[in-house]
């Protein structure tokens, strides 16, 4: 998952086929609101990623935008 930053949003820019991301149906340009239950609000790039490592088998929650629906999705890394 690739994501941007665009007018204080961040947003996911592209999402790799057959990737966990895509597993759990995160599509381009839905826009990140929360991982874990805490805003993302004011965190650069750099954070949001600290905050998205995890470990293999490992699971974190992400809350999106879509459109003008939020949801929620669980994402689980894979083994590479």
């Amino acid at each position: 998952m690739v994501l941007i930053q665009r007018q204080g949003k961040t947003l996911v820019k592209d999402v790799k086929p057959n990737s966990p991301a895509a597993k759990a149906g995160i599509q381009a340009n839905d826009e990140l609101l929360a991982i874990d239950g805490k805003s993302n609000s004011g965190l650069d790039l750099f954070d949001i990623g600290e905050l998205l490592t995890i470990e293999v088998g490992k699971k974190v929650r992400l809350r999106l935008r879509r459109k003008d629906d939020e949801v929620e999705m669980e994402l689980e890394l894979a083994d590479r």
